[in-house]
């Protein structure tokens, strides 16, 4: 579609190279008060004398009237960009008169009905919707303003839900205004309601840092300005993009979205689009300085959907310290400060309050469980308990008003699980404050560290009976009576636990057998192990409908951990005489992993990591052929993986294409890795690249 030229007059050209706000009345008042010429960004044309007439009678064309050049020009655009009634065939063309009239007439019949649904249909490849576009682009845009036009198609025809115009108007000449223009394509109304409703069951559970009405309003507004062809606010749009990189993420063969395209693996292809266009509008909220809750929402949302698909990279830890910034410019680390309004740091209600509250908490969660994991980040966090006046999350009643009663805190609510993730937090700050960076590898560092586990584990012992992983093993009378959402969430909280004690001890695993000091990690690491296939193997008999809803937990990563576990053990050359008898959860953790193959390319990795570990260190051919066995009859799954390739370089090209853990060549994985591949010295937090993810 082409650009209808703004009626309004711009920025004269002395305001425009000074970077100023013209009045856009010539001469224009900054001219005028510095005693200099104003000149328009196009100099008017001088005043024409009357229409003469030569000796044969005719009208001089040189004489014709502004009007009517402005008229000229006015319908030989709109011919040329198809935006007017007259964009049709050129045998509907219809002469302008040069003279007779003193004001430009509509002139251009309307478009057959035919011809646009014709079009209509050539454009969006079968798309039922009339694609509406509207142009967000300041009047006095400068050379790196960008501006956002945006249009509507079914969210299957959305390759690319974005792209970069540089310079969008330079085929106007001498009238082009240098701006930017960044053109979005967002789904159907009705599409982005039912992605609307699948996030708000499967996504927001583990995140409660929503209103759901004040989301729906959120959502609406974007369509209200879509129809009435006005600005949309990027924080909006942020958002919105946001939550469609999440539910594509999730999609599951038996969720509503996946009936949106032609099977759920063509939705998870696209979230790497969603997730792009995601952070192109993070990057123009930030380069203009813009700080608010849904922008903060909205990166939030970003930073676990990235995180899921390439680990803690440069640009997802960015997008937490760009909002832990943003939040404290928003003063919502001092937020309950005694003395302090809610209007002063401009929230309205108590509603949104709590809703700050919650953010701000979800910030620090995600802070301080980052620094329990390797990396550049170990060891360090960014907010202080000190430098903060935030109460703990509270319940959101009906009303605007959400202050519970003490007592409500230990019961069942909303809330729940954000408060037992706020103390697995605050557990993991104090042990990072009780060893710093310069006590690494010492024996008081791992004294520290051996009273850190015990801490999880009674931690684990006091969780709330709703949240107790033996409430997992019971088998109730009626199974469906029971929460989902409440499963899920006793699923991440232990599978947590696990994990984060793994972690802790996994660097000392293969040190145990040559010294019996760290004979505790090993019996820890195993420990852990055997719970997580344990979990695993409970929640495929007894609730195996749950399992597509859990790819954004730990659930499945914590399966891989477990798996590297007892490969370790394997490869450190541990007697095993007869596999299935001795390492009986292996083979499980081999099989469930194959069962899972389909829903990460983390699965395949590390199959692919494990035959490298045992054909190096020379493991028993029946210890390989046991393992291998446990992956027979799932080569239909990698085929239709392979299939499904060819989809994702389809939504990928031209776009970020470092997308995903798979982005990094295996090969360069190898390499790297061979550097320092003795069993004892090894960094296992290399192989297991991203794992610090799987916390948010």
């Amino acid at each position: 579609m082409g650009r209808q030229w703004r009626q309004r007059p711009i920025a004269c050209q002395s305001c425009r190279r000074r970077k100023i706000r013209c009045s856009r009345q010539f001469p224009c008042s900054n001219c005028t008060s510095r005693g200099i010429r104003c000149v328009q960004f196009y100099e008017p044309l001088a005043p024409e004398p009357e229409p003469e007439e030569n000796d044969s009678g005719e009208t001089k064309s040189g004489n014709v009237s502004n009007v009517e050049i402005q008229a000229r020009l006015d319908r030989l655009e709109s011919w040329i960009t198809g935006l007017g009634p007259g964009s049709g065939p050129s045998t509907n063309r219809i002469e302008i008169p040069l003279s007779g009239h003193s004001h430009a007439q509509p002139l251009s019949p309307p478009l057959s009905s035919t011809v646009q649904h014709l079009s209509e249909d050539a454009l969006w490849f079968g798309g039922k919707f009339l694609c509406k576009k509207a142009k967000c682009i300041p009047p006095d845009a400068g050379f790196l303003d960008v501006g956002i036009s945006y249009h509507l198609s079914p969210i299957r025809l959305i390759k690319k839900p974005y792209s970069i115009v540089q310079d969008a108007t330079s085929s106007l000449g001498p009238l082009a205004t240098g701006c930017r223009e960044m053109c979005l394509t967002l789904p159907l109304y009705q599409e982005t309601c039912l992605i609307l409703s699948t996030f708000i069951e499967e996504c927001a559970i583990l995140s409660p840092i929503f209103h759901v009405p004040s989301l729906l309003v959120s959502i609406q507004s974007i369509y209200a300005s879509v129809q009435q062809q006005t600005p949309i606010d990027r924080e909006d749009l942020l958002l919105l993009m946001s939550i469609i990189a999440s539910v594509t993420y999730v999609c599951s063969p038996d969720d509503d979205v996946s009936k949106l395209f032609s099977n759920h693996l063509e939705a998870n292809t696209q979230c790497a689009t969603w997730v792009a266009a995601s952070f192109a509008l993070s990057d123009e909220v930030k380069r203009r300085g813009q700080s608010s809750i849904l922008c903060l929402q909205g990166q939030n949302i970003l930073f676990k959907v990235s995180s899921y698909i390439e680990g803690s990279s440069v640009r997802t830890r960015s997008l937490i310290s760009t909002s832990i910034a943003m939040a404290r410019d928003l003063g919502l680390h001092r937020i309950d400060l005694p003395g302090n309004k809610a209007d002063s740091i401009g929230l309205a209600s108590g509603m949104e309050m709590e809703i700050a509250r919650r953010l701000w908490w979800d910030l620090v969660i995600i802070d301080w469980l980052l620094a329990l994991f390797p990396g550049s980040h170990e060891g360090v966090y960014t907010i202080h308990p000190r430098h903060m006046a935030v109460r703990k999350p509270s319940i959101i009643r009906d009303g605007n008003d959400a202050t519970p009663s003490p007592q409500e805190h230990d019961l069942q609510s909303d809330v729940s699980y954000f408060l037992e993730r706020i103390r697995l937090a605050e557990q993991g700050r104090t042990y990072i404050d009780r060893c710093p960076i310069s006590h690494a590898n010492t024996d008081a560092y791992y004294q520290e560290t051996l009273q850190y586990d015990a801490r999880l584990e009674q931690y684990q012992q006091e969780l709330p009976p709703f949240f107790s992983i033996n409430k997992l093993y019971e088998r109730p009378p009626s199974q469906t009576q029971e929460n989902p959402s409440l499963i899920v969430q006793r699923i991440q909280i232990n599978c947590m636990v696990y994990v984060i004690r793994c972690f802790l001890h996994l660097q000392y695993l293969s040190l145990s057998s040559i010294d019996p000091k760290y004979a505790p990690s090993r019996a820890s690491c195993f420990a852990c192990a055997s719970h997580i296939v344990r979990l695993h193997r409970e929640v495929k008999s007894q609730y195996p409908w749950i399992i597509s809803r859990l790819k954004a937990t730990t659930f499945l990563r914590s399966l891989i951990l477990a798996s590297a576990v007892f490969l370790l053990d394997v490869c450190s050359g541990t007697e095993i005489r007869d596999l299935a008898r001795e390492r009986p959860d292996m083979l499980d953790a081999w099989r469930f992993m194959s069962d899972l193959q389909e829903d990460s390319n983390l699965v395949e990795q590390f199959f692919e990591f494990a035959s490298q570990m045992l054909r190096k260190y020379g493991v028993s051919e029946t210890i390989v052929a046991g393992l291998a066995a446990q992956r027979a009859g799932h080569l239909e799954t990698e085929r239709v993986s392979r299939e499904m390739q060819d989809v994702a370089e389809t939504y990928t090209d031209g776009g970020d294409k470092q997308m995903g853990v798979g982005s990094m060549d295996m090969d360069q994985r190898w390499q790297t890795l061979d550097a320092d591949f003795d069993l004892k010295t090894m960094s296992w937090d290399n192989v297991l690249w991203g794992f610090d993810a799987i916390l948010m």
